[in-house]
């Protein structure tokens, strides 16, 4: 039975109901009406029954001012929002519209965006009252993802820019005024890549490359019906992606190479203050890998060898200055441009005299036969350490600091 009341008890109360519960089946639309004190609509909307038997909104919902002026409007499905909504601002509603580039623009403002299942799905735009467009950001699953442009009062672009999953990446433009070409930063992932140059105190330059910067992660989320945008800020930490220099104090190039994600990758060079070129070798995801070489500064090569995954494979020489053999060793594995064959037992040295020949025992007599054998000893890996630069994890210090301070 559908039950009629004056317009000042609905006031009072606060709502209308114009069909009754008692008539409405399970999944049946209700239209339920809110009022201001003075009778006028406050909020017009259609609801049904879960599967619980609560209500919920569903279908058409608009909400007025007290003059009848639309200040929203939207669909429902199942209580969340769905397909297109709009919403008007007068411009005090938000801090927003306090900051550029929409205090540059006429209120009132309308705020549209899409929703699928309660939740941001394709384009956000705000306009002006003259229907110029300030903001365009798309997204995808409440998540901000595709382009995001914002625009100067004259339709211009003030900024440019590209998300995934919630991230910034890609190229961002932003445009100054009178600038004839807009200034570009790359993202990948939520991290600005950017060079670096660190100096000392008086100028001098002590190391280059490129930064991937901490991550940029929402701290505060869009908010599409209180017109909030996202809050950014950085969280972990800046690593090295890209070619890094480091420099001597006389200006020479110390050390190059090439970081991904701060893990060493492919050649690096060493050099000597005097710009003699001191160690070469490459990276694999951060390990040594193939072949390595090592030079005095007289120019003269200090030791030859190869790495797998890290660890020294196959066969190794190292030389003096006067270019005399110092050692030769052969360890476990085989490099793979080498194609040496595994070695079980413990490596041996070949010792060496002054005009690097092998050293030779005294004759001894064996079944009556004279022999002479090159003098052998069994050593650890270890010992072999003796060339200052033997091992490039040694070498490596100079590039593979922590991150300048900035």
């Amino acid at each position: 039975m559908r039950r009629t009341m004056n317009a000042t008890a609905w006031a009072l109360l606060g709502c209308v109901a114009l069909c009754s519960p008692a008539q409405a089946g399970m999944g049946d639309v209700e239209l339920i009406q809110e009022r201001y004190p003075n009778a006028s609509i406050k909020i017009e909307r259609e609801v049904t029954q879960d599967d619980e038997g609560n209500f919920v909104n569903h279908g058409y919902w608009k909400h007025l001012d007290e003059s009848g002026t639309m200040l929203a409007e939207g669909q429902y499905v199942q209580n969340k929002r769905d397909g297109v909504w709009s919403r008007w601002y007068r411009g005090g509603e938000s801090n927003i519209f306090r900051t550029a580039p929409f205090n540059q623009f006429k209120p009132p403002f309308v705020s549209t965006a899409s929703f699928k299942e309660g939740e941001l799905h394709g384009v956000w735009g705000i306009h002006d009252a003259n229907q110029r467009i300030i903001m365009e950001v798309s997204f995808v699953d409440g998540e901000r993802h595709g382009p995001a442009n914002f625009y100067n009062v004259d339709g211009t672009k003030l900024q440019e820019a590209n998300y995934v999953n919630g991230l910034l990446d890609g190229e961002v433009l932003e445009y100054a005024r009178g600038a004839k070409q807009p200034s570009r930063s790359m993202y990948i992932k939520g991290r600005k890549l950017a060079a670096k140059v660190d100096q000392e105190k008086g100028g001098r330059k002590k190391s280059e490359g490129v930064y991937l910067h901490a991550p940029q992660i929402a701290k505060s989320q869009d908010s599409w019906w209180d017109a909030q945008l996202a809050v950014y800020e950085p969280q972990g930490k800046d690593e090295r992606h890209g070619k890094w220099i480091t420099y001597y104090s006389n200006g020479q190039i110390q050390v190059e190479g090439e970081y991904e994600f701060d893990v060493p990758v492919g050649r690096f060079i060493w050099w000597y203050p005097n710009g003699q070129k001191a160690i070469q070798g490459s990276y694999v995801s951060g390990k040594e890998d193939g072949r390595w070489l090592w030079w005095h500064e007289n120019g003269l090569k200090k030791t030859d060898g190869a790495f797998k995954d890290g660890v020294q494979v196959g066969h190794w020489m190292s030389w003096n200055p006067d270019g005399r053999v110092a050692s030769s060793q052969d360890y476990p594995g085989a490099a793979a441009d080498e194609g040496i064959t595994s070695i079980d037992e413990p490596p041996m040295i070949v010792i060496t005299d002054e005009d690097g020949e092998p050293m030779v025992e005294e004759m001894e007599e064996q079944d009556g036969v004279a022999t002479s054998e090159p003098k052998q000893v069994e050593l650890e890996a270890k010992e072999l350490d003796e060339p200052s630069l033997l091992h490039p994890q040694e070498a490596s210090l100079p590039i593979l600091n922590p991150l300048p301070r900035r």
